[in-house]
């Protein structure tokens, strides 16, 4: 051959994407793959001053030395359907060889369902310990199969599930400390489509692709990798109590790496057999990496009057530890694939109000802001991220001493996000995303 053959298939783009706890996750509930929303108490006010409230047991993701001000063993559960909405805006996109992609727009809707769960016990006036199951990172990117952009990914997704143990520890009447301990498993997969019309005529020209019958979009096949991994980290939490009237919030959550190992396959059409001869395209095991970034929040909470009470959160999230990401395979021919990411530090501010219309009834109302850590000139159609408003509102409904219920709803939209990607082998992505996504969630709260 006269020239090697590159192939789209970098998991290294896509496992920068997904997540799941036994459904899918969204892509725009928090800025890049991030899930900062765990609630519905917390998706009400736009996650503002989850780290400092403590009302309920989500705190054990949100700060675990808020676990201190829960005076009775407690189960929440939370479930949230997502509509999530993506419109992608064709700007010329090119095949490998330059030539205008057939194919449909990059538009679509998708409809998920995402639990969680989370437990507290006291075990004496100092010392209270609780669990959590949620989803803290990931997201799921599906495509429709023949769009424009096909040759760069049609389905990207990271499934994970993050089992949190935590304690807390009073140490003042004022003052609580807390830890926990993240087992995480994470489920990595992706798909392309393979042009290999235009890939043959790269590699030994187009006389001879022509006798085997291939042309530019007129043979494509398919890549897909799946990979699996468990990995841990931790997390720690302080928290100040002022006589129950102000709270303020210090949260940390390590990042976690995760070192995939799984199967690559290649769907490769019968007239193109013939660049399989010497090894390239043969289904393999593959392995990559990916860690999870840490993240800071402060936050606080204060009851102004009998009926309102203000929140306030301020996140930090440590995106630039994904400066690359890199595909590895065992068979000697196949040829790593990697991609520059170059991923910034972002931050995410939101503001909230919970309004005591009476002892059974409280309103709540929030917005936010998530800034995106990938800038233009690395944004992929895996993840075609960009700066995230969110509005939300909601109600929590008391029903006896011991079950109450929360609603939350909010909408998020992205500003537009351009993305001209060139990848060898792709061709260029040239255009730009749309993307909004609705999210209707309910908790269900037992204390005994």
């Amino acid at each position: 051959m006269a020239h090697p053959i590159y192939v789209r298939g970098s998991a290294a783009i896509g496992i920068a994407i997904v997540l799941f706890v036994s459904a899918q996750s969204s892509p725009a509930r928090a800025a890049a793959f991030a899930n900062g929303i765990q609630s519905a108490s917390a998706g009400s006010v736009a996650a503002a001053g989850a780290t400092a409230i403590a009302d309920d047991a989500s705190t054990v993701y949100y700060n675990p030395a808020g676990i201190s001000l829960l005076n009775r063993p407690e189960l929440l559960s939370n479930t949230a359907i997502l509509d999530i909405s993506t419109r992608f805006r064709n700007g010329g996109t090119l095949d490998p060889l330059g030539n205008p992609v057939r194919g449909s727009p990059g538009s679509k809707d998708q409809y998920i369902v995402l639990p969680s769960l989370f437990a507290a016990l006291p075990v004496s006036d100092r010392v209270h310990l609780g669990i959590g199951i949620f989803s803290p990172y990931g997201q799921v990117n599906t495509l429709p199969g023949d769009w424009v952009g096909r040759y760069h990914v049609q389905r990207t997704a990271l499934k994970t599930v993050d089992i949190d143990t935590a304690m807390s520890l009073k140490l003042t009447s004022a003052i609580s400390v807390g830890a926990g301990i993240d087992a995480q498993r994470a489920h990595y997969s992706r798909g392309n489509a393979l042009d290999f019309g235009s890939l043959c005529i790269i590699s030994i020209g187009p006389v001879s692709c022509g006798q085997l019958g291939l042309s530019p979009q007129g043979a494509d096949g398919s890549f897909n990798v799946d990979s699996v991994n468990w990995s841990a980290g931790f997390n720690l939490g302080l928290l100040y109590n002022d006589e129950d009237v102000t709270h303020f919030g210090l949260s940390y959550r390590s990042a976690i790496r995760h070192d995939f190992a799984g199967s690559a396959n290649f769907n490769v059409p019968p007239a193109a057999v013939p660049l399989t001869l010497g090894g390239l395209f043969k289904n393999t095991s593959a392995s990559s990496s990916l860690t999870m970034p840490d993240t800071l929040s402060i936050g606080a909470d204060r009851i102004i009057s009998d009926h309102i009470t203000l929140l306030g959160d301020i996140d930090w999230t440590g995106w630039s530890r994904l400066k690359q990401l890199s595909l590895t395979f065992s068979n000697p021919v196949q040829p790593a694939q990697s991609q520059q990411l170059n991923w910034k530090d972002s931050w995410r501010v939101s503001l909230g109000m919970i309004y005591r219309l009476d002892d059974s009834l409280d309103l709540r109302t929030g917005i936010g802001w998530d800034e995106t850590p990938i800038s233009s000139s690395f944004r992929t159609a895996d993840l075609p991220d960009s700066d995230l408003i969110l509005t939300a509102f909601g109600a929590s409904y008391r029903l006896n001493d011991m079950m109450s219920a929360t609603i939350g709803y909010f909408h998020g939209f992205s500003t537009r996000a351009s993305v001209g990607l060139a990848v060898p082998g792709s061709g260029l992505l040239l255009g730009s995303f749309q993307n909004h996504t609705n999210e209707v969630s309910l908790d269900l709260r037992a204390q005994f």
